[in-house]
């Protein structure tokens, strides 16, 4: 039976009747080489199938083997209005009829398994509670068939989320996860009870972020807990030990000054630690030497830790990546197998991007399709690569692992049905499982040796700190106090077209937000037209919004409350003639539509009753231009000044941008009367460069938006201030003034300041070139007549060219 295209080389999906098996296997037989036949072969893959259908998006598996040795997957289901936690049985004529475990007006999030001593088959996951919009732990056991009433694990009022799990030689059942504490992530670690969690503590304790923790577990009562922390001013890979009741030392594993994360750990039968991640280059996110992309690159990292000894595989995982392997190889998992074998599973990016350059001379844009590949280390050497089959999907999907009563390894996967010829467009989320069976039984080697020098380890000195906390400006006006706010409403990911390969997922974009560059708020605003799937067409379907839920789903995840504010944004692009140019639609509250009615007088009737902001960008990028006569006062409030092509100022305003327009930049707009501010936001690629800084009476959403609609914001290229007000009225305001007016203005540079400049109705009317970083004056304008009116704003260089421009005060003298 073909239900769709999902696999990685050809475009069909099959069934879980006999003969479709047969089908699959013979493709797979097919299509692996001999050499690879020690690991993963088509006669050693056992396909299992899936219990899931096109009627609902279903990912986030988790695979579990019970006391009685039968196998069970987990899944989050969403079927178009909520979501849900289903669990399926494996049978012998498939797998049985999905079952509701968790089901809420609330989210679910990465459902995990583990068994501990007495048999209880436990099933853990992170959910939302929509009433108290706040992430926790929860889980339910199997005992003696029946599944048990739900448990809240954990209660804080900050996110939880990300948890593992691991059962020590006595039968206790450990798990560590990733919560907020202190307005800050850490890694925490319980022991999980059917009374709930017991002898809970901190493992990171430290300020800085700690992310995604992995467990496991030796023979003589030992855990292990792996994670990455940005403690050093980059993510290294950290590991601690827990030994009778006691957490021992903090100890670096992979700490340069690369990117270093998303540990993965197993133990081997000689009670050795074997610890696995991806790295990506130096600073990432930050000012690097190429301040290249989220996701320029992806490699692995892999090491075995034998008391005090770091060592490595007798051969290096890398002389088997070879070819298209050799880039974007990352999020691994690991495990032993019965027979001792080491199995890395690793995410890889297929890079489908036509080569040479479009009719109109610009490249081609990103496409790309990330499959789950397995390598086996057995003997001293590594098998070759061998991707699952019908595994085609997005960055940031993982696999989980899990070993059968026999020791063999089970693996869980999602795919979203995505094809070659559109590698943005999924077609539908499904989950599948399959065993690997071996026809050696033996006990298999893993020989080691000494690490090599160019290994990814501490120099004994760790990373400079170089992210710095944007400074805390505030100013008060009458009895007013605002604070100074630095964010970007205009990220995309891995979901939108143009691209795709380099953007980064959402959760790289949420770390990037979070530590690289430590914003106080992001919108990721990523295109309608990818978020719907309708990039070719709009077939209306009851499930094309599942990527739109997504967004607004981890834009509750990443949340820290007092620390880092999440907005729900989205991109309505198109071009000038057909939507009026681009723009980033903000919104107040989580559940509104993702709307792509196309003239911009459709778009702002259906906001019309919707707390948003919409905010123009590329303001004279050729065709894509602003359309400043459809301009729309009550929700069009600021405009991004600067993105990553460059400054829409004026017509050759630096940095400058490539595709032109005359006729549509700021100034042209402020000459035709748009009252419109100004901010900066990034938009693809770059990093670290652009700064969307308001004005906010409060740290909340609804006051961000209140900044942004009030015009009482700023956009820079780093964490400068300007502080622009006449008397008591601050940029952003129209003010009547029956005096000359005088403004004060007061700037703080990152770096000594080039040049501060006011300019008047587009001219520059006063310069000043400060010895320092700072400076502080007024200006009075007595040439402004009774009768006249006039927009002004402060324009700012520094030394080493970064830029920063106010939103403009609006005088009317009477």
């Amino acid at each position: 039976m073909v239900t769709r295209d999902t696999s990685p080389f050809v475009g069909w999906k099959f069934g879980n009747s006999t003969a479709a098996l047969l089908v699959v296997l013979c493709w797979l037989f097919a299509s692996f080489s001999k050499e690879s036949a020690e690991a993963a072969d088509a006669s050693r893959i056992e396909v299992l199938g899936s219990p899931t259908t096109a009627a609902a998006e279903d990912e986030f598996p988790a695979i579990g083997c019970d006391a009685d040795g039968r196998l069970w997957l987990a899944w989050v289901s969403w079927d178009g209005k909520q979501d849900r936690l289903l669990v399926s049985r494996r049978q012998r004529d498939g797998w049985s009829k999905p079952i509701v475990v968790a089901e809420s007006t609330g989210d679910h999030w990465c459902p995990t398994f583990g068994r501990d001593g007495e048999g209880r088959l436990w099933l853990t996951w992170a959910q939302n509670d929509n009433q108290r919009r706040n992430w926790n732990l929860w889980g339910r056991f199997l005992w003696h068939g029946r599944w048990s009433d739900p448990i809240r694990l954990t209660s804080s009022p900050g996110t939880e989320m990300g948890q593992q799990l691991a059962t020590d030689s006595q039968g206790r059942l450990w798990v560590t996860w990733q919560a907020i504490v202190d307005e800050s992530y850490e890694v925490l670690l319980a022991r999980l009870t059917p009374d709930g969690l017991v002898d809970q503590r901190n493992v990171s304790e430290h300020p800085a972020s700690d992310w995604e923790p992995a467990i496991a577990a030796d023979g003589d009562g030992r855990l292990y807990i792996a994670w990455d922390s940005y403690r050093n001013g980059s993510y290294d890979i950290l590991l601690r030990c827990f030994d009778n009741g006691r957490l021992g030392p903090i100890r670096e594993v992979a700490a340069t000054p690369r990117y270093e994360a998303h540990a993965a750990i197993t133990v081997d039968a000689q009670n050795r630690v074997w610890i696995a991640w991806d790295q990506a280059g130096v600073k990432w996110g930050q000012h690097g030497p190429s301040r290249e992309r989220l996701h320029a690159r992806r490699s692995l990292g892999l090491c075995c830790l034998e008391g005090d000894r770091i060592t490595s595989p007798q051969q290096d995982v890398s002389k088997v990546l070879t070819g298209e392997l050799r880039r974007f190889c990352e999020l691994p998992e690991l495990t032993v197998d019965g027979s001792g074998r080491l199995c890395l599973v690793f995410r890889h990016l297929r890079d489908l991007t036509p080569p040479g350059r479009r009719p109109n001379g610009r490249p081609h844009q990103a496409r790309g399709i990330w499959n789950p590949y397995i390598t086996f280390y057995a003997d001293g050497a590594w098998s070759e690569p061998t991707p699952l089959p019908a595994s085609n999907g997005r960055n940031d999907m993982r696999v989980s692992l899990c070993r059968d009563a026999d020791g063999r390894i089970v693996l869980a996967w999602a795919e979203d049905g995505r094809r070659p010829q559109r590698a943005e467009e999924p077609v539908n989320h499904n989950v599948h499982a399959a065993r690997l069976v071996f026809g050696r039984t033996e006990r298999v080697q893993l020989p080691t040796r000494a690490a090599p020098s160019t290994a990814a380890r501490s120099s004994g000195k760790p990373d400079a700190p170089v992210t710095k906390t944007p400074p805390r400006y505030e100013i008060r006006v009458g009895d007013r106090s605002y604070r100074l706010f630095y964010g970007d409403t205009h990220r995309h990911t891995d979901i939108s077209r143009c691209a795709m390969n380099y953007d980064g997922s959402l959760i790289d974009t949420y770390r990037y937000a979070i530590d690289a560059v430590r914003l106080d708020f992001l919108a990721i605003s990523d295109h309608d037209q990818d978020l719907l799937k309708h990039r070719y067409g709009r077939p209306q379907s009851p499930l094309q919004d599942y990527a739109w839920w997504r967004s607004q789903k981890y834009c509750d995840l990443f949340y820290i409350a007092g620390r880092f504010l999440t907005l729900y944004g989205y991109e309505h692009g198109g071009s000038f003639a057909r939507r009026g140019g681009h723009k980033n639609v903000i919104y107040l509250n989580r559940g509104n539509p993702c709307y792509e009615e196309d003239a911009p007088e459709d778009l702002f009737r259906v906001l019309r009753d919707k707390k948003a902001v919409v905010i123009p960008h590329q303001l004279a990028d050729g065709p894509s231009a602003t359309d400043w006569a459809k301009w729309n006062s009550q929700f069009e409030r600021v405009a991004e000044i600067f993105q990553a092509r460059g400054c829409y100022e004026f017509f050759g305003a630096p940095p400058e941008v490539r595709v032109k327009r005359k006729g549509y930049y700021l100034w042209d707009a402020l000459e035709k009367g748009v009252g419109i501010g100004v901010i900066a936001s990034s938009d693809h690629g770059l990093v670290h460069s652009a700064y969307a800084a308001v004005y906010a009476d409060e740290f909340s959403r609804q006051s961000v938006l209140e900044a942004l609609r009030s015009r009482r914001s700023f956009g820079a290229t780093e964490t400068m201030v300007i502080d622009f007000r006449l008397g008591e009225h601050l940029l952003g305001e129209e003010v009547r003034t029956g005096e000359p007016p005088t403004f004060q203005i007061t700037v703080r540079g990152t770096a000594p300041l080039k040049q501060v400049q006011i300019v008047k109705n587009n001219r520059f009317v006063y310069t000043t070139q400060p010895n320092g970083a700072q400076c502080t004056f007024r200006y009075t304008d007595t040439e402004l007549a009774p009768g006249q009116s006039a927009y002004y704003y402060v324009r700012c260089q520094q030394n080493d060219n970064q830029w920063a421009w106010s939103s403009a005060i609006w005088v009317k003298r009477r």
